[in-house]
């Protein structure tokens, strides 16, 4: 493992070694263990944590004795201030977790993630109390990274920054460059499969693509680049080219205008609000030998 160095509401208990633990559900199929002896909490079963309600978790009135969070294969996203305002000082991700939620580690004495090394997050949402977490602070300036996924770049990029992206990178996070206006160049390798919304808004980097085109982050369609007042002509069909992995989230909108969108047999995933409020779209192409994995939710609202 890479180590980097911050529901229903029933309570009920059940034995954890020769200690009594807390047993907390916090999802469909998950269900948290808190061992008061040692401070562990123990997230396990599969797929996704719930919302809490009252930005509460269930073990909100036990969260100064939570020191050590242990997240089981299987879970796929922790919910929005799940482990907020405890004294967390380390967590052990899954290579199953996709997404960490708005501050579900902020306000905590967190010094060091255990994350695999084939770990594919997607997104970690970052607020000004995630960056004042040990961990955050211990970064240096510059790309962070949290297991295969660039999380954002620290400090203020210098002048005629070219960003080059690690071997390996799986996933960028939402927002990971966004107004780092200095940013002129980014070199992605191969391995990127997703890119997050807004990732590169107002960098150099993008604004300096014409309108009307299409951007690309590597292999990943990132943003159909148009200005506010669009064309007036409503074309007939529009090729995505093969070897486009992904489609970013909000890539296209309401002021791309064509009836027919022909996806590439290469496409494997399509993100949430990807093809938003697109109300010109007729028909989607997908092709016979298509290697398309998931469509997010939403991803063709409002067509």
């Amino acid at each position: 493992a890479i180590i980097i160095t911050s529901c229903s509401f029933l309570i009920g208990s059940v034995s954890a070694g020769t200690s009594e633990a807390l047993e907390f559900p916090c999802g469909l199929n998950a269900t948290a263990y808190l061992d008061r002896e040692n401070g562990t909490l123990t997230v396990k079963g599969t797929g996704h944590m719930e919302f809490f309600r009252e930005t509460r978790a269930p073990w909100w009135a036990y969260r100064q004795e939570i020191k050590n969070v242990i997240v089981e294969e299987g879970i796929t996203q922790i919910a929005n201030v799940a482990f907020l305002d405890t004294k967390l000082e380390k967590i052990t991700l899954p290579s199953t977790l996709e997404k960490i939620g708005a501050d579900a580690l902020s306000m905590t004495d967190l010094e060091e993630i255990v994350i695999p090394e084939n770990s594919k997050l997607l997104s970690c949402y970052v607020s000004s109390y995630f960056r004042n977490i040990p961990w955050y602070q211990n970064q240096p300036d510059g790309p962070v990274y949290l297991g295969n996924m660039l999380l954002e770049y620290k400090g203020t990029a210098p002048a005629k920054t070219t960003i080059t992206v690690k071997e390996g990178t799986y996933a960028i996070n939402n927002y990971a460059f966004s107004n780092q206006s200095n940013i002129v160049d980014v070199v992605v390798p191969e391995s990127v499969r997703r890119v997050g919304f807004r990732a590169f808004y107002s960098t150099a980097w993008y604004n300096k693509h014409p309108d009307y085109s299409v951007v690309y982050v590597g292999n990943v369609l990132y943003s159909y680049k148009t200005p506010w007042k669009s064309e007036t002509d409503v074309k007939d069909e529009y090729i995505i080219p093969d070897g486009v992995v992904s489609i970013s989230p909000v890539a296209f909108d309401g002021r791309f205008k064509y009836k027919t969108v022909v996806l590439p047999e290469s496409l494997e995933y399509i993100s949430e609000q990807a093809f938003d409020s697109c109300n010109y779209i007729e028909k989607v192409v997908v092709p016979e030998n298509s290697r398309l994995k998931k469509i997010d939710s939403l991803a063709f609202a409002d067509c």
